[in-house]
């Protein structure tokens, strides 16, 4: 970490969240106190869990709605910045949430639910 702060880059910004958070998870997992505990109760929040449970659905979706995002800015005519981050960021985030839920519900879990199915029907042949 002590690297990446002396690059003095906005560049490795990403790096350095992305390694303040696995620091946290690892010390959350190990410690009872302090910010890491703070950390481990948010990441055990109902919402985030909700989220988590479809995260190949959000990953899968995410980029799809923010194309979609960006193409209603232009048809609405929305053209100072601050407007069109207010847009995009809501309409990305309620779009990117309601179609992964539908893709993880009618899509991800039938699948689960066949994959599952498959590997009893298996074991009960080879029983």
């Amino acid at each position: 970490m002590a690297a990446l702060l002396l690059q003095r880059s906005i560049g490795v910004l990403p790096y350095l969240i992305w390694a303040t958070v696995v620091m946290l998870v690892i010390r959350a997992r190990e410690t009872s106190g302090g910010v890491a505990a703070l950390f481990s109760r948010m990441a055990h929040a109902r919402p985030l869990q909700w989220v988590g449970n479809m995260a190949y659905s959000v990953y899968l979706s995410h980029m799809i709605v923010l194309i979609m995002a960006l193409r209603a800015v232009e048809v609405l005519g929305i053209h100072a910045p601050w407007p069109q981050l207010a847009f995009l960021v809501c309409a990305t985030l309620i779009g990117t949430l309601l179609v992964s839920r539908l893709s993880y519900v009618y899509i991800e879990l039938p699948f689960h639910q066949y994959g599952r199915n498959i590997g009893r029907s298996a074991q009960a042949a080879t029983a």
